[in-house]
């Protein structure tokens, strides 16, 4: 089996908005309990995951930084 291509680094910054899924109130209503739990538990794992992309692009710019001085 062949090794996948390696693929370049993404060059875009990528949000929260750009994984979050938003429903309209229409749609809430119609989401029983354990829908409503899961979409609360996705959101906050999307969200954790992001934050910490966004601590590790600050720390390695912060370490790039401190090698250029």
């Amino acid at each position: 089996m062949a090794a996948a291509p390696r693929r370049e680094p993404a060059q875009e910054s990528l949000t929260f908005g750009d994984v979050a899924v938003y429903f309209s109130w229409e749609e809430w209503r119609l989401l029983d309990e354990a829908q409503r739990d899961l979409y609360h538990d996705v959101m906050l794992e999307n969200f954790t995951l992001i934050s910490s992309l966004a601590w590790r692009a600050k720390r390695r710019h912060v370490c790039t930084q401190d090698l250029n001085r």
